[in-house]
């Protein structure tokens, strides 16, 4: 069976692979992000299996004119392309109506679970009631209804709360399945506790304390916080007290949201944990505290000999708005952690503008020109922003005039814009230039010289700077150009597929890791690529997220950095489990070469961030990796 075959028959019936030529221009129109027309033929085939890649292909290009392909496909005979065209339907502008219609007739189960998967990629008060009772089916369908009803608490659809859902949920932590049970504990997490019916809350600060699994107990930790239904403080005093680390995350991040009468006592264990993540959270959560001494608390950590240990009292401090003296902190001999999280903290505008502009290192350069973004620098702030030679603060300068528009930046903005050809530089540019232009007097505007912009812009080989183009074109009137398409220089996916795992060898120990080019080839031939020319060596994990996430790939270090280039999303119904690997992403078809590992499984990441991999070995390799750990080699494996 080829890889594109597999993608088809991870929870499907297996059919005959299509031909190599078809799955290679199948591939080849997804990758570009050619019109959905041109899949037509493929859609239409007799062969199932080349119906079936191209549904899954119709549906990353999020495009509204694929909806009429992906109806009948939504119909067809083989099970298989009914599951992809499911899933595309969720990714398609207005693809949910026709997955409720679908429901109502749907046997398969996987199939329903897929149905499932697109209703809560496109969150509906209409959905509820279906969602509700998909709790009631098979595992997997199971599953994917929590989850999409977790999505709808997250975007606070009216009705998610009704106690028939939340008690609905609850019931699933009763099934021998683990999979319904910690997304029913996702769901209700997202929610939230003030949804909760008194008797249920009950119940479930029992469970924090008695289920077997600590994804569960972690969840519900956050589904009860805050909650007037139950004693919070009795459920984080045992919380805090669990033996799995990401229960004791959960519950130091409870913490601030808690009525306890002595936060800091039951925070003063988790202050000395053994594990650094779990030390982490608990610092973070004194910064959270309200009514307390936080200077008692955390002043003594500054002093620590740990380096990411002060560099997180600096952060909680500065959060909870105490006194701090920044300046010894920023000092040249102190860690880079340390004058990140000092240069974070920073309330001076101007001392941050200058920092950004004359910083000798990128972490603090972007650390600077990150922390602008939650102050109010004035117009001539950012205008001096945009004359900086680092792209990304350059990028940053743009993004605070799109979000308070000037007509006097108009030429400082065009210049930048006609001046580069860096990704970021050029969609916020565009952006703030879209914001700007409607301030002009029309006779004012540099039209000819906004046309050629718009003009260069559309052709540009990234998809978000052509979507930021588009906009700024129809701003102004103009008649967008015919597309150029270049086709990428791509293997043969009878190469790709022979790409099967890697081997990441880091300062702290060896994780290996099964890849799936089956799902995401572009996405597995990128990373082996970058790979094997030793992109990834020498390279740290910049951001480290206990019991979430760890991140590398950045060039800069800084998270800011990537290839020069980006690829477009691969996205799937994969799950985002423990170990995960995943694409990082800024945006819509914005990967490049920072990618992540999931250190719990992260439910509301599903089908949003392409999946490529998954952790075979090194688990605990994982919890050692903190920020500053080095990538040592990536080595690619093939059979």
């Amino acid at each position: 069976m080829s890889t594109l075959a597999l993608l088809v028959a991870l929870a499907s019936p297996i059919h005959a692979a299509p031909s190599v030529e078809d799955a290679q221009a199948i591939w080849l129109i997804e990758a570009q992000r050619l019109p959905p027309i041109a899949l037509t033929d493929f859609a239409t085939r007799e062969d199932p299996e080349v119906r079936a890649r191209a549904a899954l292909a119709l549906g990353r290009l999020r495009h509204a004119d694929a909806l009429p392909l992906l109806r009948p496909l939504a119909e067809d005979a083989d099970a298989t392309v009914r599951a992809n065209a499911a899933f595309a339907l969720g990714l398609t502008p207005e693809g949910a109506a026709v997955a409720v219609e679908r429901l109502a007739v749907e046997e398969d189960a996987a199939v329903r679970a897929r149905l499932f998967d697109a209703l809560g990629l496109q969150a509906s008060a209409d959905h509820l009631n279906l969602l509700r009772r998909g709790l009631d089916e098979a595992p997997e369908a199971a599953r994917a209804a929590a989850v999409a009803l977790g999505r709808h608490g997250m975007a606070k659809v009216e009705g998610v709360d009704a106690p028939a859902i939340t008690d609905a949920l609850a019931a699933q932590l009763r099934r021998f399945s683990p999979a319904p049970r910690r997304a029913a504990a996702f769901a209700l997490a997202r929610i939230g506790a003030v949804a909760l019916s008194p008797a249920t809350a009950a119940a479930l600060s029992k469970q924090v304390r008695t289920d077997h699994d600590p994804v569960v107990r972690a969840f519900l930790v956050r589904a009860l916080t805050p909650s007037t239904s139950v004693d919070g403080a009795a459920m984080v005093e045992a919380a805090c007290k669990d033996l799995d680390r990401g229960v004791r995350v959960a519950c130091a991040r409870a913490l601030p949201k808690v009525d306890h009468p002595d936060p800091l006592a039951l925070l003063a264990p988790l202050l000395k944990d053994g594990d650094p993540g779990v030390r982490g959270a608990a610092i973070t959560a004194v910064g959270g505290l309200e009514g307390v001494d936080h200077n008692a608390a955390l002043d003594p950590l500054l002093a620590d000999p740990d380096p990411r240990v002060v560099a997180q009292a600096i952060s909680a401090l500065a959060e909870a708005k105490a006194e701090v003296s920044l300046r010894n902190y920023m000092r040249p001999d102190q860690p880079e952690v340390v004058r990140v999280a000092a240069v974070s903290a920073l309330d001076d505008v101007g001392q941050l503008t200058r920092l950004a502009i004359r910083g000798t290192e990128p972490v603090i350069r972007t650390a600077a020109a990150g922390r602008l973004l939650s102050l109010e620098p004035t117009l001539a702030d950012a205008l001096e922003l945009l004359t900086a030679s680092d792209d990304k603060v350059a990028a940053v300068g743009a993004s605070l005039i799109a979000d308070k528009p000037d007509p006097a930046a108009l030429n400082a903005l065009l210049s930048l814009a006609r001046g580069s050809q860096d990704t970021d530089v050029l969609v916020e540019s565009l952006r703030a230039l879209a914001a700007v232009v409607p301030l002009v007097r029309e006779r004012d505007r540099p039209t000819d010289a906004l046309s050629v912009l718009v003009t260069r812009a559309e052709l540009h080989p990234d998809a978000p700077v052509r979507a930021q183009a588009a906009a700024l074109a129809a701003l102004l009137g103009l008649t967008p150009p015919e597309p150029i398409h270049r086709p990428p220089v791509l293997p043969q996916l009878s190469e790709v597929e022979r790409i099967v795992s890697a081997r990441i060898f880091t300062d702290v120990g060896e994780v290996r890791v099964a890849l799936r080019p089956d799902v995401a080839p572009y996405t597995v031939w990128n990373f082996a690529r970058l790979a094997e020319t030793d992109y990834f060596d020498g390279l740290r994990f910049h951001r480290v997220v206990p019991d979430f996430v760890v991140q590398d790939g950045c060039p800069r270090g800084d998270g800011w950095g990537g290839p020069g280039y980006a690829i477009p999303d691969e996205l799937s119904w994969l799950p985002y489990d423990e170990g995960t690997l995943g694409m990082a992403l800024s945006g819509p078809d914005t990967g490049g070469s920072q990618w992540f590992l999931t250190l719990s499984p992260q439910p509301h990441l599903d089908a949003g961030y392409t999946v490529f991999g998954q952790l075979t070995a090194g688990r605990a390799v994982l919890d050692q990796v903190q920020p500053g750990t080095v990538i040592r080699d990536i080595v690619i494996e093939r059979i």
